[in-house]
């Protein structure tokens, strides 16, 4: 993270899942009031809603000032070239407004489902 992304996350910052399932035009209006009550930061969540990618650009575009930051987007579920790639894009297009959190939770073996299609087998690892 370079300092200009540290400077521009501010002393107070909101972190959310609210977003999840929510309407595009419901989560822009969201962003928007946010970016308006003086946040420097929005921190969202990535469960079983939209893309990270997608979450932040609709996030990005919906304000002007406020850094987007995902926390986290899921290493297992994620091809490395394309996620460094997506990063690149949005960092290209909100030029220090995104952070790119990654991480994942997956620490058994066990085979996992998600919106009806088994995950591929590298999604589900034996150690964290």
């Amino acid at each position: 993270m370079t300092d200009d992304v540290r400077r521009g996350l501010g002393r107070v910052g909101v972190w959310t899942f609210a977003f999840e399932g929510q309407p595009a035009g419901r989560v822009r209006e969201a962003a928007a009031e946010i970016e308006e009550l003086g946040y420097g930061a929005l921190w969202f969540g990535e469960a079983f809603g939209r893309d990270t990618v997608g979450q932040a650009w609709l996030l990005l575009s919906a304000t002007s000032r406020m850094v987007v930051a995902s926390g986290i987007a899921n290493i297992a579920l994620r091809d490395p070239i394309a996620m460094a790639t997506a990063e690149r894009t949005l960092a290209e297009a909100f030029p220090g407004r995104y952070v790119l959190g990654l991480g994942g939770h997956r620490v058994d073996d066990t085979p996992g489902q998600l919106d009806g299609y088994t995950l591929p087998p590298w999604a589900a690892r034996s150690r964290p």
